[in-house]
Formats: structure tokens, sequence, C-alpha cells
């Protein structure tokens, strides 16, 4: 069963994917953009070089944007083939996201289309997505040095996932179970991901 959890970040990706890991004994394989971006030379442990600055600098410089997303759309796909069970804390969808936000003003709708194609194309392969947006009920996103903690930001990158979801439901309603969960507390939310993998297995 290959499983992916989406959202924005600090939402609890990789607590639950750990954890859903442990539980039904499902390899975890973390595939974090920070990898792919420190094979390109870009450590983004030094500080000031966080999601901000990718942000910021992916508008300066737009092919470079648009290689990034590329390049770590690239990166997620060859980690995964050798997995035909496997729980994920970045999906496909976490791509399509980012790329929208971060360089679709700067790229042609040609490039667009293209890329959420490939994103479709590997949104297609898993039995299972998990949602986890981000809400102004949930308070405060801990501040880890790299997110970007204001909530109207996280607000606005939860919209766009919800958005993209959509648009890669149609286009295959046959595709992966998506679920979405709101609620922050992280028991309720391990019960209601147990219960759904227990059905599915």
């Amino acid at each position: 069963m290959r499983i992916g959890i989406c959202g924005p970040s600090g939402t609890g990706k990789t607590t639950l994917a750990k954890k859903l890991s442990k539980e039904y004994k499902i390899p975890y394989k973390p595939l974090s953009a920070t990898m792919v971006l420190e094979e390109m030379g870009i450590d983004m442990g030094i500080k000031g070089m966080g999601h901000r600055w990718l942000i910021n600098k992916s508008s300066e410089d737009s092919s470079w944007g648009l290689k990034v997303q590329e390049e770590v759309l690239i990166s997620r796909q060859e980690a995964l083939k050798a997995y035909k069970s496997v729980i994920i804390d970045r999906t496909p969808v976490d791509n399509l996201v980012y790329a929208m936000y971060e360089v679709s003003h700067n790229a042609s709708e040609e490039w667009v289309d293209d890329f959420r194609d490939k994103c479709h194309e590997f949104f297609q392969t898993f039995d299972y997505i998990i949602f986890l947006p981000y809400t102004w009920r949930q308070g405060p996103v801990e501040n880890n040095g790299s997110r970007i903690p204001n909530r109207y930001f996280q607000e606005l990158i939860s919209n766009i996932f919800n958005q993209q979801l959509d648009i890669l439901r149609s286009m295959s309603p046959e595709g992966p179970i998506i679920t979405t969960i709101e609620d922050w507390d992280f028991n309720t939310r391990f019960l209601i991901e147990s219960e759904t993998i227990e059905i599915m297995s």
C-alpha cells in the first residue's frame, strides 16, 4: 500500500507518517525538498535560507525556480521506484501546490499543464492520500527556523491544496482515496487513519 501525506508545513505530516509506519510496519520514506536542494548546492540549514528565501529566489530567478520544482518531483519519483508499500510525508500534490504558488506566474501555461500532468501521473501511483490542512483553530505553526509561521500564508497554501486536490480528483476519479483531517489532535488523527488503513488492508 502506498500512502502519501500532504499539507502545508508544520501541520504534522512527518509525525503522523512515522507513527503509521511503526504501527503498520510500512516503510517510511522522508522526501523533503531539502535533500534535493542540498544536491543543488543549497544548504537550507543555513540561517535565512528557509521557505521564504526559496519563494523569493524562485520569483527573482524564474528559470531556477522552474528547475527546482522539476528536480524535486523527479527526485521523489526516483526515490519511490523500489517501493510497492511505503508511507511518505510529501506527495506530488505538494509539488503541484508549491509550483502553482511559487513559479506559475513566471511560467507558460504549457509548462503548468505539463507539470500538472506529471504530478497527476505520480499521484495515480498512490492508494491513499491524507491531507492535513491548516485552519485558524489550530493556532500558530511551530517556527523551526525554516517554515513561514504566518497563519494567513498557511491558510492560503491550504486553499491551494484544496483546489489542486479537486483538480487531481477530477482527472482520475478512480485514483487514490483522499481523506482530509482538520482535527489537530494527534490521537484523533491516528484513529481516523488507522480505521481507513485497516479497511483498505
